[in-house]
């Protein structure tokens, strides 16, 4: 992993969600589009993880801590301060 910024936090996912309407589909060939799904792609977008690692700007999140983001299907991410 990068070093962190000043107002970066390191997440490790928890649980990531598929959206029912259009990845879903997808994933089980049911899909309206005519387009094939092309692969690797980058998938998801909500995401429950843990804080690992907060860089030295940030307040108001802590160590541990469970937080909800934005960031699609990943083991980690390196994410601009959670609120």
């Amino acid at each position: 992993m990068p070093p962190l910024r000043p107002e970066e936090v390191l997440v490790r996912t928890t649980v990531g969600s598929i959206s029912a309407g259009s990845e879903l589909p997808l994933y089980c060939g049911d899909s309206r589009s005519s387009r094939e799904a092309g692969y690797p792609r980058m998938t998801g977008y909500k995401n429950i993880g843990t804080v690992l690692a907060c860089g030295e700007g940030v307040t108001g999140v802590r160590l541990g801590q469970r937080v909800f983001a934005s960031y699609g299907h990943r083991t980690h991410a390196v994410l601009p301060k959670i609120r």
